[in-house]
């Protein structure tokens, strides 16, 4: 999970630009201190560190990331499969 700070003025481009990113699962507007959030789907450490840096952390207009990995799955809500 990421929590990032963008300006106001960027946020619509700055969420858009992240969901194009083939890592990202899911990207949301928010309200308060980080105002969109995303979830990135990684490999491990180096993949998300190279991520943050090469990718996220070069957008313009973000002024700060917070990042959080899941260490353990405890429940994942998917689509039904028809019958």
């Amino acid at each position: 999970m990421l929590w990032l700070g963008v300006a106001p003025g960027a946020l619509q481009r700055v969420g858009e630009t992240l969901s194009a990113h083939p890592q990202t699962d899911v990207v949301a507007a928010t309200t308060g201190p980080s105002n969109l959030i995303a979830t990135v789907i990684c490999r491990n450490t180096t993949e998300l560190y190279l991520d943050l840096n090469h990718n996220i952390g070069a957008l313009p207009d973000t002024q700060s990331v917070e990042t959080a990995p899941a260490i353990r799955e405890v429940k994942r809500l998917t689509p039904h499969s028809p019958a």
